[in-house]
């Protein structure tokens, strides 16, 4: 098992000195810290999804609306839900990396940090496609809308 200060002694590229070492050791600890908020927050968004679907639909007695009413729901919380699914996996991305971060400045090991580094790279990655999609959609929305516009004029 290769360790830090070994990495450092053998003349290999970077070098991790006290102030680094302590200032990714805070950025571990938040990132730790915010995906565990981050996951009870979308453990919280599906308990309310399921509950929810409940409560709404004893809102609306009339039967003439409960159809309409009942299809919207259904889909806000079917988006709900794929926004959960999508969540988790930056989630676990930042903390797996920040565990990685902490474990390899606590044990001086360079896999817990290239594992770290790993998960981050993979995290970025992910948030930076997951962009890319969802500003493409815009643009079709806003493309649509001024066609549409356009025709209905």
């Amino acid at each position: 098992m290769e360790t830090l200060d070994n990495n450092m002694e053998s003349g290999e590229g970077l070098v991790i000195n006290g102030d680094i070492r302590a200032y990714l050791m805070e950025t571990a600890k938040w990132g730790r810290f915010l995906a565990i908020v981050g996951f009870v927050g979308m453990i919280l968004m599906i308990i309310f999804m399921i509950f929810g679907l409940q409560f709404f639909n004893s809102l609306v007695p009339q039967p003439e609306g409960q159809a309409a009413m009942q299809s919207a729901m259904s889909g806000m919380y079917i988006g709900i839900g794929i926004l959960s699914l999508i969540y988790v996996i930056p989630l676990l991305f930042l903390y797996r990396g920040s565990v990685g971060f902490i474990r390899a400045l606590n044990n001086n090991t360079q896999e817990d940090l290239t594992t770290g580094f790993q998960n981050y790279k993979s995290l970025f990655k992910f948030m930076g496609i997951f962009t890319i999609i969802i500003l493409s959609i815009y643009g079709i929305v806003i493309i649509g809308s001024l066609l549409m516009g356009g025709l209905m004029s």
